[in-house]
């Protein structure tokens, strides 16, 4: 009985850590040297460990990719 506990608990950590999608966000602005920068709408966004591609917003340059199995680091938050 003990064993099976022990199993389920060390399952469920792994699960745990190893399940997670990490969510970044960010803005995509065109560089104007010294004048202010500017968002750039539907610029295409694909990251190495990312199955998938995002678009960012036609509008603000808004876009949030979706990282899974990753681990938690600065600046990164998990999806909701």
């Amino acid at each position: 009985m003990k064993k099976a506990v022990l199993f389920l608990l060390f399952s469920w950590t792994v699960l745990l850590t190893y399940g997670q999608t990490i969510c970044q966000q960010g803005v995509t602005y065109r560089y104007n040297g010294k004048n202010p920068h500017t968002p750039i709408g539907k610029v295409y966004i694909k990251s190495v460990t990312s199955p998938n591609a995002v678009l960012s917003d036609s509008v603000s340059g808004a876009f949030t990719l979706q990282l899974p199995n990753l681990k938690m680091s600065a600046g990164l938050v998990l999806c909701e």
